[in-house]
């Protein structure tokens, strides 16, 4: 008991510059819960957790951003970090939107080279947008997180058959039929 009493008794800093005993700023007392406080890369560390079951889990984190930003500044030497399901998500996304993009680049390769023509390769290619629009019209409804990248693969592979075929069966047509 008598250490309780002598850390109580410690003198700290005020915001005013004066020395003060620890005790007048903070109740100190032995414990047997669980440590609050941790570390993590030599600096301490605590964390907050909020359930966000039932909303979305980017609108959460940018109001929680929000409340922060908004918030007095913090001090120095301290920052706020989002993790959890969110650092993940954000990965997986920057991952799919790299990966996306080089099998955005290889179709267009491989379609260069079945019509032998870069042009007409990437005619096709700007059909690809078009799938954007009825996949945007159903991202409010419930579960489209989980409907939406499938309706995107399936709606590129039906708008590509479909501007493979307006450049193919003309080009088809014509070496075909020659004209008189």
């Amino acid at each position: 008991m008598h250490e309780l009493a002598s850390i109580g008794h410690t003198l700290i800093d005020a915001p005013s510059g004066a020395k003060i005993p620890l005790h007048t700023v903070a109740d100190v007392y032995e414990d047997r819960s669980p440590n609050f406080i941790s570390r993590e890369n030599g600096q301490r560390k605590i964390v907050v957790q909020r359930n966000v079951a039932g909303r979305d889990l980017l609108g959460v984190v940018r109001e929680i951003e929000f409340a922060v930003n908004a918030g007095d500044p913090m001090p120095a030497g301290y920052r706020v970090e989002y993790g959890g399901q969110f650092e993940s998500e954000a990965e997986a996304s920057r991952r799919l939107r790299l990966l996306g993009g080089a099998v955005i680049l290889a179709i267009l390769l491989l379609l260069a080279s079945a019509v032998q023509s870069t042009r007409d390769a990437l005619i096709i290619m700007l059909n690809l947008p078009l799938a954007l629009v009825p996949i945007a019209a159903g991202m409010g409804k419930p579960g489209s997180e989980i409907q939406a990248p499938m309706a995107m693969v399936i709606l590129f592979g039906l708008i590509s058959s479909t501007a493979l075929n307006m450049v193919i069966v003309p080009a088809i047509y014509c070496a075909t039929n020659p004209p008189k």
